[in-house]
């Protein structure tokens, strides 16, 4: 189902834009932003031969979240001012969905979900991301524009899904069947998010964002997040920051929609923030956390943290503990 996307030239004024980003001042720390506890809201990801973000995977193809590689993540510096990074995400000239109605699909038996993955999910979607500092996160990326998102609720499917890897196409038609069954139009400014039974393990990623056309000609877009309950290679742990009690495949869905959810805002057709080889904005980043993260509506989680291409390092914003 991996599909492999066309490189887009990109357009010079973007160059110059981010070129002007990703030249501020690394020593000066007027231009990281600090959190409650005075640290920089910044974490360097340092290579194991230099201190750089970790590199692309080659090939990968644009949208796909990866597992946790096997190998023990570098060391973290949480004092670490930024510095220039040749890893900054370049914008290649695609629009950006900065306001999506998300809508969650829940596509299999209710039974065979984490008993607390729907509550969970419904938690951070209703009311956590929208005004929190996470969120914020993907502003330097809308030209100006807020990102916003507001929950359009859960939609259900029972059928069981397809026990092997789906492709992209049949993703979308599941969303589109859906939606038709439901009586509703698909909406090319929503936000999709398919939650399935089957399992992650059949996977080689832990989730992915995509887009495709419904029967009626309109793209959609949507994530797709399969169950992680039996994947610990999806899990978000280690380290174990002990931000909740939730169970590991709750805690696991919830860091993959949150790395999904941001990348489709800034780059929901894989032609916008991305690289040539399909890095985005929760790429050079994934499985790295600093902290707990506060959500809007007091919730906490252990959500990874987000390239930004403003100090050329992964941030993570509204923490509350090392």
């Amino acid at each position: 189902m991996l599909r492999i996307r066309l490189m887009i030239p990109i357009l010079a004024g973007a160059l110059a834009a981010t070129a002007a980003w990703s030249q501020q001042d690394p020593q000066n720390l007027q231009n990281t932003q600090l959190e409650e506890d005075g640290l920089p809201a910044t974490i360097m990801v340092p290579a194991a031969t230099g201190g750089q973000a970790e590199p692309s995977r080659p090939n990968r193809p644009a949208g796909v979240m990866p597992k946790r590689d096997s190998n023990p993540r570098p060391s973290v510096n949480a004092a670490a001012s930024a510095v220039s990074n040749p890893l900054n995400i370049p914008y290649l000239g695609g629009s950006v969905l900065p306001n999506p109605i998300v809508y969650a699909l829940w596509w299999g038996d209710p039974a065979a979900f984490p008993a607390d993955e729907r509550d969970g999910i419904d938690d951070i979607l209703q009311n956590g991301f929208e005004g929190s500092v996470y969120l914020t996160l993907a502003d330097q990326y809308l030209f100006g524009q807020k990102a916003h998102i507001s929950f359009g609720g859960n939609l259900f499917d029972r059928s069981t899904p397809p026990a092997r890897v789906l492709s992209n196409d049949e993703i979308v038609a599941e969303v589109c069947k859906v939606l038709h069954n439901k009586g509703l139009k698909p909406d090319p400014a929503a936000l999709y998010s398919v939650y399935p039974t089957t399992s992650t393990t059949l996977y080689p990623y832990c989730a992915e964002h995509l887009n495709g056309p419904c029967p009626d000609g309109t793209n959609i877009h949507f994530t797709f997040v399969p169950n992680s309950s039996d994947e610990p290679l999806c899990w978000v742990q280690p380290p174990e920051l002990n931000c909740n009690q939730h169970s590991d495949g709750l805690e696991a869905a919830a860091n993959s929609t949150a790395h999904e959810l941001m990348e489709s805002i800034t780059d929901p057709n894989s032609d916008a923030w991305t690289t040539s080889d399909g890095n985005e904005i929760g790429d050079p980043c994934n499985f790295v956390y600093k902290r707990c993260v506060n959500l809007a509506n007091e919730t906490v989680w252990q959500l990874q943290m987000i390239w930004s291409n403003k100090v050329s390092a992964c941030v993570q914003g509204a923490g509350s503990q090392e």
